[in-house]
């Protein structure tokens, strides 16, 4: 069964852009120039990947060109946000899969377990420590430190590469 698409202005833009629940976004139909009358067509925008393996656009405004994230417009135009969580999650973990279905609003921490648990991702930057045998997930290195009484340089140390201390292991993002 096909998806309908349905679209809704990109705040901001003053209805000079839209974006889809399917993750596309347009340029709208418009007439442009203070003394010259130029009709543009609507236009689906080309986007583009970003180091990190995000779909990006760019718009322009106020004769400035910026750089968006594509699933970060989709979920501002049609995912009410009542809690201000700060971060988008693929709940898939396709990066460019930016269906309004496949987006969610999260906190760090639950888009880092959401990563871990459900898609069963580690390796790359260090984000966060969960402790194996009951699940709590601390924020840093920092917070257990503090927490066990145990210097930060001695955690570091034991939990490198992937290993544990006793039965805390560090989260790593790609």
């Amino acid at each position: 069964m096909k998806e309908i698409e349905s679209w809704k202005d990109i705040e901001g833009f003053k209805g000079r852009y839209s974006v889809s629940n399917l993750g596309r976004v347009r340029s709208n139909f418009r007439i442009k120039g203070p003394r010259k009358t130029i009709k543009t067509n609507t236009i689906i925008l080309k986007q583009g990947i970003s180091n990190s393996g995000y779909s990006r656009v760019n718009l322009h405004s106020d004769g400035k060109q910026r750089c968006y994230s594509v699933h970060r417009l989709v979920a501002k135009a049609f995912i009410p946000n009542p809690e201000a969580k700060p971060q988008t999650n693929h709940k898939n973990g396709i990066k460019t899969d930016n269906r309004l279905e496949n987006l969610e609003w999260a906190t760090r921490s639950e888009n880092q377990r959401h990563r871990y648990n459900e898609l069963g991702k580690k390796g790359g930057q260090m984000r966060m420590v969960i402790d194996l045998h009951t699940g709590i997930y601390y924020e840093s290195v920092t917070e257990l430190s503090n927490n066990l009484g145990v210097k930060m340089k001695t955690l570091y140390r034991r939990m490198r590469y992937g290993q544990t201390y006793c039965q805390y292991k560090i989260i790593y993002d790609e």
